[in-house]
């Protein structure tokens, strides 16, 4: 489980600065997607938020892969999440 943690760690790709998000889904019926491009800001304090919690990491796991001995509950875990503020790109 040592390499799994290490790799995920290391794979944290954000960075702070300018994102630009496109949306695509598919569906058997056809239709359009109005407003499908945005752009967002990530500041250095929302990316340390963000990066906190590689800490919960090793519990995740836990909390999903290892059984359960009796009368053992799963451990709680309270995720940092950001909320950057997204502008909509005219296309």
């Amino acid at each position: 489980m040592a390499d799994i943690y290490s790799y995920t760690r290391q794979s944290f790709s954000w960075k702070p600065g300018a994102y630009r998000l496109k949306v695509a889904i598919e569906s058997p019926d056809s239709f359009t997607i109005l407003d499908d491009e945005y752009t967002f800001l990530l500041t250095p304090l929302q990316v340390q938020k963000l990066a906190d919690n590689l800490k919960h990491l090793e519990q995740y796991y836990a909390n999903e892969v290892v059984p359960l001995q009796e009368g053992e509950q799963l451990k709680t875990i309270t995720w940092n999440w950001v909320y950057p503020e997204m502008q909509r790109l005219d296309g």
